[in-house]
């Protein structure tokens, strides 16, 4: 999808059946062709005259001004309880949270989905269990499918035999999990610090990429650009508010369209794969907590701060200033291994193809694990990063560490920048790392040399580096993320892949490996198989991004590779509020030390605007931001001054130093004639706010809306 006309557009790409249709005063039909639409329809859509047409063209929602229509029913909850009964019993699972949407021919009782593959003999082909009422839907051909949030529904269909060519395709197990800095798995890394047996076999005879890089490094924008194979700024949906359309995965409000139809895994599903996708998938637009997006919706707004003091403005709470923590015994991460167990189980009950995607949570912070992991991290080999004084850092970094709770006051700072605590806190996160290493190699003794095995995570963690933990800044530490790729077909050495390559290409190499063309797809990755074969690749660099929480502003990243050397140009805001940055990756990889070459500078701005309209997208985002404010102001009512600084939202605590000041900086704000205003980071560590910008005499809520 692309903004057509200022106002977005999702157009079906071959191949598809759907997807978001159009957003503006009414439902594109299908086969009807999609022009240019005036500015004016944008501003109506914004007052609320908003229509989503679904993919099974069963009914339209209409989202008026005060109405949060369907999209606030989300809830990332997966009701199958047991897939490995339904492979065991023949049957092929429908994607997650997709039903068979047609009147039943039987309906009889069940608990699980699984019990409904077993009922579903003789002339039933396909079934829906629809958990919160107990019953099982059986079908007697297999009819068209719809989203379902709300019913908590799972689906099937009875296999009848497979084809040649089904037989002939691989199996894929696909593992994604939380958190993990690029250099991670590299051999050699910190004296190989972290034991990982398990993806060391994967290497053997595997191909690793040494330059992987997330294209929205943050959980739900990271996850929804893999899973479409389309960058953060082309994934236009409608707010979970209603009401207000979003051009794109900005931060974790926002991810892929309730209705969306073109998933790695529906496409795999939709050609012959039968599919699980289990554990974490954080990909819909809707879910995380209202701090995220108000600090998100908010990051503009000058609030005052003092450092010394308080520790600044912040929204994070104690885990940047935490050590750590060490359970006595057993796993802090018992619900990760089960999602492994219960996927393993389906694997090696499901008839081939099938596609195996398993999201694990476990190194994302706090940073926990328990005695026996803790104890296999060799402590003399962690290397601590230094930190600069505050005040010499960037000013977007030192918004960011303040932001995350990582620059603390006077009278906690002697025991925060403890060289030891530092230490401590990367021996849990290698701790963490070390124990996912054991859940692969839970995948690798079922299925290593039957399936292709694709590894890697959905964004880093700085983990003490640039005085920050978390992920959100385009660092290699929080943007780099590593990736495996092991195919039994492929013999050859262990090859390390040094050109950049990024998680969007992920989505056209498995529809490859599957045996489709990727080409069908509207997507913005490249298959990395020619890499695999040690082919010319063709495309020497990538692009990331991010625009949510915890950071000072939006920023652009391109990594590429010039005559064997790979740099980055961090581009921040519309490139004119700070000047750029360009790293030399190779001499500088802890990206201290920022180039000055103007014509670098300028080849590497060239390749960033090539994927990207920076300035536009950036003033996109902020203005995106203030009229989500008004929204979710709009939505609260009066009640809204309450709900802002409630108990347990992440800045409570800043806010509440100076109730009447902070309100001030908002009502400010809300004031300013530029809903596209993009503030400049802040430096000082004690900081009041300038006198504010330009106020109009109409309300706030009527200029934003």
């Amino acid at each position: 999808p692309e903004p057509v006309g200022g106002v977005l557009q999702a157009l079906p790409q071959a191949g598809e059946r759907g997807g978001l249709w159009a957003v503006g005063p009414r439902v594109r039909q299908p086969g009807q062709a999609v022009g240019d639409v005036p500015r004016a329809v944008l501003d109506r859509s914004m007052a609320g005259i908003v229509q989503i047409g679904w993919v099974v063209g069963a009914w339209i929602v209409s989202v008026g001004a005060g109405e949060l229509g369907d999209a606030t029913g989300y809830r990332e909850e997966a009701y199958r309880v047991d897939p490995a009964k339904e492979a065991l019993l023949g049957c092929r699972l429908v994607p997650t949270y997709e039903c068979f949407a047609e009147r039943p021919r039987w309906r009889v009782g069940g608990e699980t989905a699984g019990e409904c593959c077993e009922a579903c003999r003789g002339e039933c082909v396909a079934y829906n269990h629809v958990a919160k009422a107990g019953v099982c839907e059986l079908f007697d051909r297999v009819p068209r499918r719809e989203v379902d949030y709300e019913s908590g529904c799972s689906a099937g269909t009875v296999e009848r035999g497979r084809t040649r060519r089904e037989e002939e395709r691989p199996n894929v197990v696909f593992l994604v999990v939380e958190s993990t800095d690029g250099r991670a798995w590299t051999p050699g890394y910190q004296e190989d610090v972290i034991p990982l047996p398990n993806l060391r076999r994967l290497q053997e005879n595997g191909t690793t990429f040494l330059r992987h890089y997330s294209n929205a490094p943050v959980c739900c924008p990271s996850r929804a650009t893999f899973w479409s194979g389309r960058h953060a700024h082309k994934l236009p949906h409608v707010s979970a508010m209603g009401a207000l359309p979003v051009v794109g995965a900005w931060n974790n409000y926002e991810g892929l369209p309730l209705n969306f139809t073109s998933r790695l895994d529906q496409l795999l599903y939709a050609d012959g794969y039968d599919v699980l996708v289990s554990g974490k998938t954080d990909w819909v637009s809707g879910g995380h907590t209202e701090t995220v997006r108000l600090d998100a919706w908010t990051k503009y707004v000058d609030f005052g701060y003092d450092v010394n003091a308080t520790g600044g403005w912040y929204s994070e709470t104690w885990w940047c200033a935490s050590n750590g923590t060490v359970q006595a015994t057993g796993s802090a991460h018992e619900v990760d291994w089960n999602v492994t167990k219960r996927a393993v189980s389906w694997g090696l009950a499901a008839a081939s193809p099938w596609f195996l995607y398993s999201g694990h949570e476990i190194v994302h912070p706090p940073y926990a694990t328990s005695q026996e992991w803790d104890d296999k991290i060799d402590r003399s080999k962690i290397r601590v990063p230094a930190w600069r004084p505050l005040d010499e850092l960037h000013p977007c970094d030192f918004e960011a560490t303040m932001r995350k709770g990582c620059a603390p006051d006077d009278a906690n700072a002697s025991a925060f920048y403890a060289v030891d605590r530092r230490r401590e806190v990367r021996a849990k996160y290698y701790a963490m790392i070390a124990e996912y290493d054991a859940m692969v190699g839970m995948y690798l003794d079922a299925f290593f040399g039957s399936a292709v095995f694709v590894v890697t995570s959905d964004h880093g963690d700085m983990q003490m580096e640039h005085q920050q933990f978390y992920k959100m800044t385009p660092y290699d530490a929080s943007a780099r993320v590593p990736m495996i790729i092991h195919d039994p077909r492929r013999r050859h050495q262990p090859q390390y892949v040094a050109v950049p390559t990024q998680l969007i290409d992920i989505f056209p190499t498995i529809l490859e490996l599957a045996g489709l063309d990727p080409d069908q797809y509207y997507k913005d990755g490249d298959s990395v198989l020619p890499l695999l074969d040690r082919a010319p690749f063709g495309r020497d660099s990538v692009v990331t991004q991010f625009h949510g929480a915890d950071i000072g502003m939006s920023w652009f990243a391109v990594i590429t590779n010039v005559s064997n050397t790979t740099y980055k140009l961090v581009v921040w805001g519309s490139g004119e509020q700070h000047p750029n940055l360009v790293f030399d990756l190779d001499a500088d990889p802890d990206e201290n030390h920022p180039l000055n070459d103007p014509d670098l500078q300028a080849a590497l701005q060239r390749k960033l605007r090539h994927v990207v309209d920076y300035p536009a997208v950036a003033r996109d985002v902020a203005r995106y931001g203030r009229l989500s404010l008004e929204r979710w102001i709009q939505l609260q009512g009066d009640d809204w001054r309450d709900a802002i600084h409630a108990p347990g939202l992440g800045w409570d605590a800043s806010f509440d130093r100076n109730v009447s000041a902070s309100f001030a900086a908002i009502d400010a704000f809300r004031r300013n004639l530029n809903l596209s205003y993009i503030r400049p980071c802040r430096h000082d560590l004690v900081h009041s706010p300038d006198a504010p910008p330009p106020t109009s005499p109409e309300s706030p809520q009527s200029m934003a809306l």
